[in-house]
């Protein structure tokens, strides 16, 4: 039995134990004398036992409290998409959730291990994005934004760029004026842009028949938007909705080149260190980090410096003096970022989301000049969307590096 069940029996037994005690008290106050022994007996006795049972009956109430919240967060969970696998309970269009409908398309989660947080009776479902985090020893870092920090931002955000940094600080002899250092900055006023992707129309029979389709598709989504994000951060021109990326953000650093792969990428590091700043991580294209690998002296000697000293390049974990390296199709030919993230951070306004729907009309969808929309053919279209934007707080922290 449930617990509500088991909550009304016990519920109905105290009612019973208190309305026995509630009648003897009746009959002796409607002949206006005292209790006998054994009337006093029977009354203590209901109360006694009324008493008794108002802890279970507490116990069963929280549990049927606690069951009717997890109904409550399966409801919503399936809201919009039918119940359960296997329920044998209706979906909202009729079907059986046996049936795998159109609401399948929301997956419980991805091939790569990406997380799906919450899903809307609209049929669209908001997924966590891969955290900024620190690689495991041993093992190279996978992608820029695990580089790059994030906070949540609003859709138009505010902060204050560095532009200048002197540092006059020294020693001052008592009673002597002491310097001023410069410190410069300039209000940032930016906002969210969005980065967004349909599918073509999917035919509802395949997601039904094939229920890794929709897994693939919602990992392909993922992806795509994940590329164009990167490219934005990287490349973006700033005009538009276009963010304004590491190549074209004034105030960054540049190092020339400088005889060779090895030898610049090095300079780029006391770069930064004159600076004040520590490298966090490297970007630069596949082929990039392929020049970088195949170092070679004259004698073709793989990873060797002209001074004959082992290159300081790992390319296990692939990381370059120290430094992790990360590669992306979207970065310049011939050019390399070195930088210390933890000056900038990616500002989310809104997670990547993939809504599902089988309302998108067009006019000629069933021959020229025969309109109709996805539902009338059976079919429905994602859209994978985040809003998000770009803070970085100082310029100097990031050297542009020629390769070539």
């Amino acid at each position: 039995m449930s617990a509500k069940g088991l909550a009304d029996l016990v519920r109905q037994e105290i009612i019973a134990h208190l309305k026995a005690a509630r009648e003897v008290a009746a009959a002796v106050e409607a002949a206006g004398r005292d209790f006998t022994t054994e009337e006093r007996a029977t009354v203590e006795h209901h109360t006694t036992q009324a008493k008794a049972l108002q802890p279970k009956l507490d116990q069963h109430l929280k549990a049927a409290a606690e069951a009717d919240a997890l109904q409550q967060q399966l409801a919503d969970l399936t809201g919009g998409i039918g119940l359960l696998p296997n329920s044998g309970l209706a979906t909202p269009d009729g079907g059986s959730s046996r049936g795998k409908t159109w609401g399948r398309a929301v997956v419980a989660a991805c091939s790569d291990g990406i997380r799906f947080k919450g899903i809307t009776p609209s049929g669209s479902v908001v997924v966590a994005v891969p955290a900024p985090a620190v690689a495991p020893a041993g093992r190279p870092v996978p992608s820029l934004r695990n580089l790059l920090p994030s906070e949540d931002g609003q859709g138009r955000f505010s902060y204050f760029r560095q532009i200048t940094r002197t540092n006059n600080a020294t020693v001052v002899a008592p009673g002597a004026k002491k310097p001023t250092s410069i410190y410069e900055t300039v209000l940032i006023d930016d906002r969210a842009r969005v980065v967004a992707h349909l599918t073509e129309p999917i035919p509802r029979q395949d997601l039904m028949d094939a229920p890794l389709l929709e897994q693939w598709v919602s990992s392909e989504l993922l992806y795509g938007l994940e590329v164009a994000l990167e490219a934005e951060i990287l490349t973006g021109n700033g005009t538009g909705e276009h963010l304004t990326g590491l190549n074209n953000i004034s105030g960054v650093q540049v190092q020339t080149f400088a005889t060779n792969v090895i030898t610049t990428t090095r300079k780029a590091v006391t770069r930064l260190e004159n600076y004040g700043y520590h490298g966090t991580g490297w970007i630069m294209s596949p082929s990039s980090w392929e020049a970088v690998e195949l170092a070679a002296t004259s004698t073709g000697s793989l990873l060797v410096t002209e001074a004959g000293q082992q290159a300081p390049i790992e390319s296990s974990t692939r990381r370059l003096w120290g430094a992790p390296v990360v590669t992306s199709v979207a970065c310049p030919a011939n050019t390399a970022f070195y930088a210390d993230f933890s000056t900038m951070a990616l500002m989310l306004t809104e997670q990547a989301r993939i809504d599902w729907s089988e309302a998108l009309y067009s006019p000629d969808r069933f021959g020229t000049g025969d309109g109709g929309t996805l539902f009338e053919a059976n079919q429905i279209v994602g859209r994978c969307e985040m809003r998000a934007g770009l803070k970085v707080t100082r310029p100097d922290a990031i050297v542009k590096v020629a390769l070539a």
